[in-house]
């Protein structure tokens, strides 16, 4: 009886051989067993499978001749045996930083394959592969299968018992900084507020950045001073809320009033004398810039010092200025610079009186005679109605006293007296009046009667 050996070899891409055997006791010491396979026909095995260990023998006496025939051999062939090549496969690793494309690493490695072997995902009927991916943060893990091939692409597989480790493929967040706007404008008539966000770095291309503010609530500025224009904002691709797969770093702009420069022009105005004082507190303000403006906004108003007023009550011209201080929204902080201003002026008119003188008549006595009283007196106010006498107590005195002595022509002689205006202390009122003779009465001297006796 002869007995093959038997063996087991892991897989390592190469023939594996055994020629080795046992026998039990030949019939004469002198025979001896001898292989007669040459060694190219040994049976072997390269790949995981079971083969028997089959080969044969001769037996030979001590000159060298078979004897084989005068024996019954039994032969118990042993086997040759492969098994898998046990092999750690790690599929690739990758950390990558947002960018909005799907990411995924068609990588492997195994640091135990036999010589000329490598990995090749396995694909599927198409020969099209898939590879986990991941576009937002996160991770996921690297599962996909792979084959092992020769350099001809055979597939060795199956040699192999696969232990897999997967990898991960990560995706981190994209770092951006946000600018938010910077706004300047002299203080008017509204607030100022700017939310359009057009300025960042390292945004992905295509995506957009959005202010993420309630409709009210951005910030402004009204009055003079500056506002961190301090907002959120969302970021998105298309329809698609990003902003989670971003760490934002803002800088934030500023919203600034500057003061209003304006031009003050002090009112003028103008009367007709009337024994009281004329004053003006009004004013009108425009924008330096731009006169078609008015340059107090809204409600504010001039801070006037009553105590600088002018007055002007008799007749003549006086500049219309006085000091005033600027509005404030806040103890000692204006909205508004004084650019220029612009003086007006107050200006009192000589009042027209009308004045006709009175009448007499007197028959001729020698003595002079005269009338100083005058039949009327009267001013048109302003809405042209006539008054009469004169304003603040004023009278009239004359002046010039008239008389005739002699008797007149039929119909008298005008009584052109004249007068002067006087305040009620008597002292004249010089400038304040013009007075207009609108009618002169008549002095009449008739004869006397002279009785003559014959």
């Amino acid at each position: 009886a002869i007995t093959t050996d038997s063996a087991s070899f892991v897989y390592n891409g190469e023939d594996r051989k055994l020629k080795k055997y046992s026998y039990s006791a030949l019939a004469n010491s002198m025979h001896t067993i001898s292989v007669i396979t040459v060694d190219d026909d040994l049976p072997f095995v390269n790949r995981v499978n079971t083969v028997e260990n089959e080969f044969y023998f001769d037996v030979r006496d001590g000159a060298g001749k078979s004897v084989i025939n005068n024996y019954e051999i039994i032969y118990k062939w042993g086997t040759l045996t492969v098994t898998p090549r046990p092999v750690t496969v790690t599929t690739g690793t990758v950390s990558r930083v947002y960018d909005g494309q799907p990411l995924s690493y068609a990588e492997a490695s195994s640091g135990n394959l036999c010589n000329g072997h490598s990995l090749v995902p396995v694909s599927d009927e198409l020969g099209e592969t898939e590879f986990p991916e991941i576009t937002d943060i996160g991770s996921v893990k690297n599962e996909f299968k792979c084959k092992i091939v020769d350099n001809m692409n055979g597939d060795f597989t199956d040699n192999y018992l696969v232990t897999y480790v997967y990898g991960t493929i990560t995706r981190t967040k994209r770092p951006v900084t946000i600018f938010t706007p910077s706004v300047t404008e002299k203080y008017g008539l509204n607030e100022i507020s700017d939310i359009n966000v057009v300025k960042y770095n390292n945004l992905v291309d295509g995506h957009t950045v959005i202010a993420d503010v309630e409709e009210g609530n951005e910030p402004r500025r009204r009055e003079v001073g500056t506002t961190k224009n301090e907002f959120a904002c969302k970021i998105y691709c298309d329809a698609d809320d990003v902003t989670d797969n971003y760490t934002i770093t803002y800088e934030y702009g500023t919203l600034t009033v500057t003061q209003r420069e304006i031009v003050v022009t002090f009112n003028s105005a103008s009367k007709v004398y009337d024994g009281a004082a004329l004053s003006e507190k009004g004013y009108t303000t425009y924008w330096k810039e731009n006169a078609e403006f008015k340059g107090l906004v809204g409600d504010d108003k001039l801070i006037i010092d009553d105590s600088t007023v002018p007055s002007l009550t008799d007749v003549g011209t006086k500049t219309n200025r006085f000091d005033f201080t600027l509005p404030e929204f806040e103890e000692g902080k204006s909205n508004y610079a004084l650019y220029e201003t612009f003086n007006g002026t107050l200006e009192v008119t000589e009042r027209t009186l009308s004045v006709a003188t009175g009448s007499a008549t007197a028959v001729y006595s020698g003595k002079p005679l005269s009338q100083p009283q005058y039949e009327e007196c009267y001013y048109l106010d302003a809405d042209g109605v006539k008054q009469v006498g004169l304003v603040n107590g004023d009278q009239l005195a004359v002046l010039a006293p008239f008389s005739v002595t002699a008797v007149t022509p039929d119909g008298g002689t005008d009584n052109v007296v004249t007068y002067k205006v006087c305040d009620s202390n008597g002292d004249e009122v010089v400038g304040n009046y013009i007075i207009e003779y609108v009618k002169y009465g008549k002095l009449t001297v008739t004869p006397a009667k002279l009785n003559v006796t014959v």
